[in-house]
């Protein structure tokens, strides 16, 4: 990460100057399994939120996300995902004990298996971002680890679908989509959350989609993004 934004700094002078040319993210969304074998969550809800993602970060960062093999981006695994990658802790702390044991280990085989290892230099330029949706965060709907695995997971709530309306006009929206986003956000960046509602890093689902410039700085300059 610190090699790659050495490399960038001319990218980084040029989003301050705000000439900003698209550049691009890769991704992929695992869905997992729970203890019965079912998917914890709809596949086409996922892909609904990526959708937004992938509107949000276009109009607010100027970052194309894309599918890491060029496909799909959302893949239900079949592989048995053990109770500690199922249900996650939501403090800072817990998320590094958890990238450090058997959550981590089945993590990091899944990102391995399902796209090329996430790992400086394999992917250099550009480190792909997996995003795990799972069973249950304590306290939180996301959590992203971007130093030590460089993925994020979600959980269900965050994007259930909630109809609204009197039965004949009826609307579906979900109730957080822009998590996806925000998570992105913590990988490409690192940062805490704002205080700024109309911040994209602000902790509630009310957030905005607006970046600081120097938050797009940050952003554009990650080891997650590159010009192709």
């Amino acid at each position: 990460e610190i090699v790659s934004r050495i490399l960038k700094l001319g990218n980084a002078i040029l989003t301050y100057l705000g000439i900003l040319p698209i550049k691009q993210l890769k991704l992929r969304i695992l869905i997992l399994r729970n203890e019965l074998g079912n998917p914890v969550a709809n596949h086409a809800d996922v892909l609904r939120i990526v959708e937004k993602a992938k509107q949000i970060l276009r109009g607010s960062a100027r970052i194309s996300v894309a599918p890491t093999d060029g496909k799909d981006f959302v893949w239900t695994i079949n592989e048995f995902a053990p109770a500690a990658a199922l249900h996650l802790k939501g403090d800072g702390f817990d998320l590094v004990k958890a990238q450090l044991g058997e959550a981590g280990d089945f993590f990091d085989e899944m990102i391995g298996k399902y796209h090329s290892k996430a790992t400086f230099p394999w992917n250099f330029p550009t480190t792909p971002i997996t995003g795990f949706v799972v069973a249950k965060i304590d306290g939180r709907t996301g959590v992203a680890s971007p130093i030590a695995g460089n993925w994020f997971a979600i959980e269900p709530s965050a994007f259930a679908p909630v109809t609204t309306g009197d039965g004949i006009d009826t609307i579906s929206t979900t109730t957080d989509s822009s998590i996806i986003a925000h998570e992105l956000g913590h990988n490409m960046s690192w940062f805490s959350h704002r205080d700024e509602v109309q911040n994209l890093m602000h902790q509630d689902d009310s957030r905005g989609y607006l970046l600081t410039q120097w938050q797009l700085v940050v952003m554009r300059s990650s080891g997650c993004v590159s010009i192709w």
